[in-house]
């Protein structure tokens, strides 16, 4: 594999998690479009990758749904955009998440053993961002009632989280591969992050894929108790803590649980007004619903399945699932007869879950930077790539 194409992807994905303290939102943008996707691009041409890409099944599905999400733009009640430019940035997001994933899957498939030095690299940038953004951001709020947001390109609370949550699922997984210590390390930060940013979706989808990633390293018992038991143990002594120093934090966990219900139900019933497919990606999901006598605004369904049924019908909904499920399956294949890492089993399997209680848009153009992509898009390609190494081994491998 050529080494500039290598280090222009390695830069770019080890970037995404330093958005959360740095400012700015387009450079990153210019940077994949200049330096990343040219260069991959010719590199597949040249090696005639795209016709094996093209046999990929998952592939398939991947394009199907991005042909699905802006076809939408034909049926859509685009609202008036401040630029004027919100077709066009659909369709930019959409080129880049599309050309990222399957330059992902290319460097999956072609670095082989030496795949995981990107993980590495994407976790401590991650650990570094989280240690700057808490240090930051609790000297000028109070600490810990203070929820912990981003400080950079990056400020919500729920999308930093994630970022930081892939990365600790990372160096987990990593850890239970190798066994090196440095990767446990970085689980203090991680989590500590975590736990000050009050997410609680993100947090629970997190601590959900620790036994999944025990399963998939094939650990012995005892030693995966004890590592579980360590993970867990640094969770409850944070949480601990935090509640003795000041007990009102408890509360500020259960702010926004009640309104979960009334906004599903009214986007369910926004949705079934166009059940086949949908309003249309660029529709304004945003809507007035009474809570306790009182409006409430809501911009988006805060549920993955539910905001594709609103935006893209039973169409979106079934293409979505079909995307998850398939790369669920080949990423579990590939562990299980090619002796691959499955890292995009856990990961995949936390996306799934974080989103059932927010929605992650994964191409509307108001996502001004790509968090997305380590969330959801990266490990995508990692199961695309392990699809290809599949599809290339030996019969009796398969």
């Amino acid at each position: 594999m050529h080494r500039p194409a290598l280090l222009g992807y390695r830069a770019y994905l080890t970037l995404i998690p330093l958005a959360i303290v740095l400012p700015g939102s387009k450079w990153m943008g210019f940077f994949y479009a200049l330096a990343v996707l040219p260069v991959l691009t010719w590199i597949m041409v040249q090696e005639g990758w795209i016709h094996t890409l093209s046999a990929s099944r998952l592939f398939r599905l991947v394009f199907l749904y991005t042909v699905l999400a802006l076809a939408s733009i034909a049926w859509s009640d685009i609202p008036p955009a401040p630029d004027g430019h919100i077709v066009f940035k659909l369709i930019s997001n959409a080129v880049l998440v599309l050309h990222f994933t399957i330059a992902t899957a290319y460097c999956r498939q072609r670095l082989g053993r030496d795949f995981p030095s990107l993980v590495t690299g994407f976790v401590i940038t991650a650990g570094l961002a989280a240690a700057i953004d808490m240090g930051v951001w609790y000297h000028d709020h109070p600490f810990p009632l203070s929820r912990l947001e981003g400080i950079g390109q990056i400020d919500s609370p729920i999308r930093s989280a994630a970022i930081i949550a892939a990365a600790q699922i990372m160096a987990f997984h990593r850890f239970l591969q190798t066994g090196q210590k440095r990767y446990l390390a970085f689980q203090a930060p991680l989590l500590l992050y975590l736990v000050l940013s009050q997410s609680r979706s993100i947090l629970l989808a997190c601590l959900v894929c620790l036994p999944v990633m025990a399963i998939l390293a094939s650990v012995n018992p005892r030693s995966l108790v004890l590592r579980l038991a360590a993970i867990l143990g640094i969770l409850l002594v944070s949480l601990c803590i935090l509640y003795l120093a000041v007990p009102a934090w408890a509360s500020e966990i259960f702010r926004s649980v009640p309104y979960r219900p009334y906004i599903w139900q009214a986007s369910l019933q926004q949705a079934l007004q166009h059940p086949i497919l949908g309003s249309g990606l660029l529709s304004d999901p945003g809507r007035n619903v009474a809570i306790g006598g009182r409006p409430f605004h809501y911009g988006d369904a805060h549920n993955l399945l539910l905001g594709h049924f609103r935006a893209l019908g039973i169409a979106g909904v079934l293409a979505i699932v079909a995307v998850i499920a398939t790369a669920l399956g080949y990423s579990y294949q590939g562990w299980r007869k090619m002796q691959l890492d499955g890292l995009a089993v856990p990961l995949l399997t936390f996306a799934f879950l974080a989103m059932q209680a927010n929605e992650w848009a994964f191409f509307y153009p108001s996502l001004k930077v790509k968090e997305v992509l380590a969330v959801f898009w990266f490990p995508l390609g990692i199961a695309l790539g392990d699809e290809l190494i599949l599809r290339q081994s030996p019969p009796s491998a398969k």
